[in-house]
C-alpha cells in the first residue's frame, strides 16, 4: 500500500513536466520543412567601351561670328534722279545663341552689327545696322565632327543712316539664306565655316529741305564662327 501510494505521488509531481515535454515536441512534429529556393546570383552588367566619336551629347550653344563682307551692297535712290550702287568690304560680327532641337534640325537666334562710311560723288554715307535673326537649320551629321547645313532665317533690323546731309533711324523685316559646314573639335568646341545672303531692309532720307531718298541694303558675307557647347 506504501508502495502504491507513493507511486501515485511521483506520478502526481512528474505528469506536468511530461505533459509539458510534450506539448513541445508536438510542435516539433507538426513542423513542415521549409521548401528552400535557390536564386541565381545577380551579374552586373559590364559598362560598354567608351565611344571614340567625339559627338557632344550637349544640345545647346553660345558662339562668335565674324563676316566678311563681300559684295554688301547700298542701293541709294534719290528722288526723281538715277540710283547709285556703293559696295562695302568692312568686317562685321556677332552673336548667336542655338539649341538642337534633333539629329537633323536647330534652332538659333543671330545677333549681329554692320557699320561702315564711306564718300562717293563728294557725299557722305554712314550706316550702322543691327540685325536680329531667328535661324533654322538643317543638317547632317558624318562621323559625330562634321555637319553640312543649310539655314533660313528671318528677324529685324535697325538701320541708323545719313546720307546727302539726310540722317534716319528705321526698323525693317530681314530676312536670310545661310550654307555651311560645321567642325566639332571636341564635345565642348565647335568651329563653323559658311556663307550667307541677306536682306537687311531699307532706310529712308530726307532732309530739311524737303529732299528725299533710300537706300536698300543687301549682298554676301563670307563668315567664320566658334561655339562652346553645353547644356541647360
Amino acid at each position: 500500500m506504501k508502495k502504491l501510494l507513493a507511486l501515485i505521488i511521483c506520478l502526481t509531481i512528474t505528469t506536468p513536466a511530461f505533459s509539458d515535454d510534450w506539448e513541445d515536441w508536438s510542435e516539433y512534429a507538426d513542423y513542415d520543412e521549409e521548401e528552400i529556393i535557390y536564386e541565381e546570383p545577380i551579374i552586373s552588367e559590364t559598362s560598354e567601351p567608351a565611344s571614340t566619336s567625339i559627338k557632344s551629347n550637349h544640345e545647346t550653344y553660345l558662339g562668335l561670328r565674324l563676316y566678311k563682307n563681300e559684295s554688301i551692297k547700298f542701293d541709294f535712290k534719290p528722288f526723281e534722279s538715277s540710283n547709285s550702287t556703293f559696295y562695302d568690304e568692312d568686317i562685321a560680327f556677332g552673336l548667336v545663341f542655338g539649341n538642337r532641337l534633333t539629329d537633323y534640325v536647330k534652332i538659333e537666334l543671330e545677333s549681329a552689327y554692320l557699320g561702315t562710311s564711306f564718300q562717293k560723288n563728294s557725299n557722305d554715307f554712314n550706316y550702322d545696322i543691327w540685325s536680329n535673326m531667328l535661324n533654322v537649320y538643317l543638317f547632317k551629321e558624318y562621323g559625330g565632327a562634321v555637319a553640312p547645313y543649310f539655314g533660313l532665317g528671318i528677324g529685324a533690323s535697325a538701320i541708323w543712316s545719313a546720307a546727302y546731309g539726310a540722317g534716319d533711324f528705321r526698323m525693317d523685316m530681314s530676312w536670310q539664306a545661310l550654307v555651311g559646314i560645321n567642325f566639332a573639335l571636341n564635345q565642348r568646341i565647335d568651329l563653323n565655316l559658311g556663307l550667307k545672303y541677306q536682306d537687311y531692309g531699307y532706310t529712308e532720307h530726307k532732309n530739311n529741305a524737303g529732299n528725299y531718298a533710300e537706300t536698300s541694303i543687301y549682298g554676301l558675307q563670307l563668315y567664320l564662327g566658334a561655339a562652346y557647347k553645353f547644356s541647360l
